[in-house]
């Protein structure tokens, strides 16, 4: 298995759906970063056993691969698991973590041919301009790729609660059905977390002109601003989303209440009163949408927009404040959190651009 890929061919869902055949069973690899090191076990145990005063850390160590063969005992729902094995596959001792690749043999209580066909005529009528099998296999592929999600969030779930730190590799998870000794490739799949790839900047493209004018921008944002801005896009990049949007939350919060957001108002617009008023009584119960509905009518006068774009706008603030009382209670609202970062940073941005900070 050259670099976790059994095989590059994949299935053919047309077969698949002929053969109905029900004891498929399928093979689920994907790689962790663990805070555990099967290779400082061996190796102290030969030095203990050997004598010896030191060993070395390479491939002489041989670490052997742990296989528990759970005979379809041990269930995540209705998906029945074969056997786990854990293999070491890389430890860099400069490194805080090791990587090992897990390996899942499962089957599947719930495979239904004939809620299969169904699906897919349905979408084939939805899809009448894409070739049937490009159909099938986004439709396999969100199928199958679901289960092997559950199995594998269960096994890294249940390493952290064993006391055991454990981190999905991303972009390492393959799942294949096996058949008679064969491997036939269902997806790769990637996700997440974000890495460089997914920020592509030419260096080209990049202009003096445009960097010393940035910089001069970001000279006049005061430390605090610039810390929860920054903290935001590094919890974002890690799918950290949940803490990424209350660190934009806040320094947009911050940003309404400071004195120099007001000085943004003439002193007899009713803006400057109506805004002096709510920024005295912060902490007073119903506040946050009493903000949210002042920059709201702040973005709406400065773009004129339409009555269905300012409903709209007003909406979308409401799920801003659903999401950020959700997030401050406990409730987990990463999805969620993850796209409404974007409206966050466009706002934060704007209103970064607009508060002329009085240095």
């Amino acid at each position: 298995m050259k670099h976790g890929i059994r095989t590059l061919g994949f299935i053919d869902w047309d077969i698949f759906l002929a053969e109905r055949n029900k004891d498929v069973t399928f093979t689920l690899d994907f790689h962790i970063d663990a805070g555990f090191s099967f290779a400082n076990a061996v190796a102290h145990r030969k030095i203990h056993k050997e004598k010896a005063k030191s060993v070395a850390m390479d491939d002489s160590l041989r670490i052997p691969t742990v296989i528990f063969n759970f005979q379809e005992k041990i269930k995540v729902e209705h998906l029945k698991i074969s056997s786990i094995s854990i293999k070491n596959v890389d430890y860099q001792f400069s490194d805080i973590t090791e990587k090992y690749i897990i390996t899942v043999i499962f089957s599947d209580e719930e495979i239904d041919y004939e809620k299969f066909q169904k699906d897919l005529n349905f979408r084939y009528d939805e899809n009448d301009s894409l070739d049937k099998n490009v159909v099938n296999q986004i439709y396999f592929t969100s199928h199958f790729k679901e289960r092997a999600e559950k199995i594998k969030d269960e096994i890294v779930s249940f390493i952290e609660l064993s006391g055991h730190f454990a981190k999905y590799s991303h972009s390492s998870l393959n799942l294949y059905l096996n058949e008679e000794g064969l491997y036939f490739r269902i997806l790769q799949s990637g996700g997440g977390i974000k890495t460089a790839g997914h920020n592509p900047i030419h260096p080209l493209l990049l202009r003096r002109d445009r960097l010393i004018s940035l910089k001069d921008t970001y000279d006049k944002i005061p430390v605090q601003y610039k810390k929860y801005y920054q903290k935001g896009i590094h919890y974002q990049f890690l799918g950290f989303f949940d803490e990424s949007f209350l660190c934009f939350y806040k320094l947009i919060e911050n940003l309404f209440y400071c004195e120099d957001f007001l000085m943004l108002f003439h002193q007899n617009n009713d803006k400057f009163e109506e805004l002096k008023g709510i920024q005295k009584s912060r902490k007073k119960p119903g506040n946050q949408k009493k903000m949210i509905s002042f920059i709201c009518e702040w973005i709406i006068e400065a773009d004129c927009s339409s009555i269905q774009e300012q409903n709209k706008l007003f909406e979308l603030f409401e799920d801003l404040i659903t999401i950020r009382n959700e997030i401050a209670h406990g409730s987990d609202q990463n999805e969620k959190s993850n796209i409404a970062i974007r409206q966050l940073i466009t706002l934060s941005n704007v209103m970064l651009n607009h508060v002329i900070f009085r240095l």
